[in-house]
């Protein structure tokens, strides 16, 4: 499995594990700055175990890790993920003022 996808996997994690919180209903997690290490090939058919971690908290984003196992070998760990928070009505607006400018031209 290429080395994007493990980091795009991580920050949807953490992405998610931020927004189980109940204060974070109704917005759209966005992630940006990690930094990955890959210390195993990930195979067709391994089964990934995802543990992300929240390190930091404030205002709307969270700063945190996720280290990806196949069984016990730990095959990668991205760290320094940073999640922001978008209000879902804002960002179905956007979507929607594109469609209808894709639609004129």
């Amino acid at each position: 499995m290429p080395g994007h996808l493990l980091t795009e996997i991580a920050a949807q994690a953490l992405g998610a594990t931020y927004l189980a919180l109940e204060a974070n209903e109704g917005f759209v997690a966005y992630y940006h700055s990690q930094t990955a290490e890959y210390n195993q090939f990930v195979l067709p058919h391994d089964l990934l175990i995802l543990r992300p971690r929240i390190t930091a908290i404030s205002g709307r984003g969270v700063r945190g890790f996720c280290e990806i196992y196949v069984g016990e070998n730990l095959v990668s760990t991205v760290s320094q993920i940073n999640i922001g928070l978008a209000p879902r009505r804002l960002l179905e607006r956007e979507y929607e003022r594109q469609k209808a400018a894709r639609q004129n031209h």
